[in-house]
């Protein structure tokens, strides 16, 4: 079965897991004290976040990565650890899937090459024209925007069902401007308690 990491898996539709796995392995990887399931859970989460195919979860731990290399004190020892963990990470992979250090390349090299202009990637395409036609569009709307029922506007790739861009600050700005911040609280307190 070949892996694509097209982020479609219902497990991993959402960055929230990828991301608190991210923060879970970078935090057990740099801890120096000694845990009795240390590298089962750096296993386990390193393949959560390799897995899920969110690149802008694996953009976030390589920042993160670089930030605590020098933020942190024994930089160097911080520097063998991630190495360490990285490269043993990277071998487990390729010994347990060989197809996802392809997929991961190729999901990355597709995003880099939509994002300069020389190739089209659909989901990468998508996202950059949501960003483009959100910002404009909450700029005609600064105040107030369209509301949360709004129906979708053209150019943005959702249209079906309300407003919806691939960007969450965007959103609530064009959902509920930025005039309006106690609404969204209100909004969301209306459908968590809705069981939406």
């Amino acid at each position: 079965m070949a892996i694509t990491l097209d982020g479609s898996s219902p497990l991993f539709y959402d960055s929230a897991l990828p991301a608190v796995a991210g923060a879970v392995f970078l935090t057990i990887l740099l801890r120096p004290a000694k845990r009795r399931w240390r590298l089962t859970t750096l296993a386990a989460t390193g393949f959560i976040v390799l897995l899920s195919g969110r690149r802008n979860v694996w953009l976030a731990l390589v920042v993160a990565l670089v930030v605590v290399l020098f933020v942190r004190s024994g930089r160097a020892k911080n520097l063998a650890r991630l190495a360490v963990g990285g490269g043993l990470l990277a071998a487990l992979v390729a010994l347990v899937s060989p197809d996802v250090l392809d997929a991961i390349s190729k999901r990355v090299l597709s995003s880099i090459s939509t994002a300069n202009g020389s190739a089209t990637e659909v989901a990468t395409t998508q996202h950059l024209d949501d960003l483009r036609y959100g910002w404009q569009y909450a700029l005609n709307a600064p105040f107030l925007g369209y509301g949360p029922n709004h129906p979708p506007l053209p150019g943005l790739a959702v249209q079906q069902g309300t407003l919806y861009v691939h960007n969450e600050f965007l959103l609530d700005w064009l959902r509920y401007g930025r005039a309006r911040p106690g609404e969204r609280r209100c909004a969301h307190h209306r459908n968590v308690h809705a069981g939406h």
